[in-house]
């Protein structure tokens, strides 16, 4: 595997996936949730050795449960919100978020504006940050924001100035969210 070269070049967190179908998994857009393939399982297990995080963003239901079983660290989905909360393909529904928090894993609430609510502001990241939260436990919910990756943010969320307003809005769980419960996850596994 190219894992190898790649984390001599400084790679420390692996996607096993985008919004395409791979040889490794099945992304939340496949027609069929294969889950992960035998190279899949073999690319985790090489991350789990080498100190890289397995993210399973934009992977599907099957993928991600599949992925968190088959990893002996904790396993992270960087960007991403509740589907309870808000419908959408990107979103994990209850079960598959349960896989995640069953390895110590977390859960990184999106600024991504379809995956939040028809005319999303700061208040529904907030939303998603405390179902996941109150569901799950404070320990597995962390921030994702996409910012490298998505146009446009919510309302009041527009630059990383904003992070003490939503860090207000978190109050006594900010720290966790913000930093503390991703650097568990990173330390673990690096």
């Amino acid at each position: 595997f190219d894992v190898y070269l790649l984390k001599d070049l400084g790679m420390r967190s692996m996607g096993l996936c985008w919004n395409y179908d791979n040889k490794f998994a099945a992304s939340c857009m496949s027609r069929k949730d294969y889950g992960i393939t035998g190279y899949g399982e073999e690319a985790i297990k090489i991350c789990n050795e080498l100190g890289i995080v397995v993210d399973g963003a934009h992977a599907s239901k099957n993928t991600i449960i599949q992925a968190a079983e088959a990893s002996s660290k904790p396993m992270l989905v960087s960007h991403t919100n509740a589907k309870a909360v808000h419908d959408h393909i990107r979103n994990l529904d209850d079960e598959t978020m349960e896989a995640v928090v069953r390895k110590n894993g977390t859960i990184g609430v999106t600024a991504i504006r379809a995956t939040l609510a028809e005319d999303p502001g700061i208040e529904d990241m907030v939303k998603h940050a405390k179902y996941i939260g109150e569901t799950f436990g404070w320990d597995h919910v962390s921030l994702g924001t996409d910012f490298l990756g998505i146009p446009n943010t919510p309302r009041d969320f527009e630059n990383l100035s904003k992070l003490k307003n939503l860090s207000e809005m978190l109050g006594e769980h900010a720290e966790e969210v913000l930093w503390k419960n991703a650097y568990r996850v990173l330390k673990a596994n690096l």
